[in-house]
């Protein structure tokens, strides 16, 4: 198969691969929000982390995939879970 017949289908599979990596980075993140809220020392605190998750859940429903949104919002939740993680250690 020549390469330019393959390039809409490998544009097409990295689009795919795109989202749904943005779903996983996602899912990772709802979950160490959900044991943030959780652990909260305040009523406050809680109320804070279940605002973060409800605000990306909210956000993931609206992101369509095949757009450069998706690039977006995984570059910056994949930031976002890893300011999380370090906090943690």
């Amino acid at each position: 198969m020549p390469s330019n017949n393959a390039d809409p289908i490998v544009h097409q599979v990295t689009e795919i691969a795109d989202y749904e990596a943005l779903r996983e980075v996602a899912n990772q993140l709802a979950g160490l929000l959900v044991a943030r809220q959780r652990t909260a020392a305040t009523g406050e605190e809680a109320q804070a982390w279940r605002l973060e998750h409800r605000v990306l859940r909210a956000r993931l429903d609206d992101i369509q995939p095949h757009t450069p949104v998706v690039i977006q919002a995984l570059n910056q939740w994949s930031g976002r879970l890893a300011q999380l993680r370090e906090d943690a250690t």
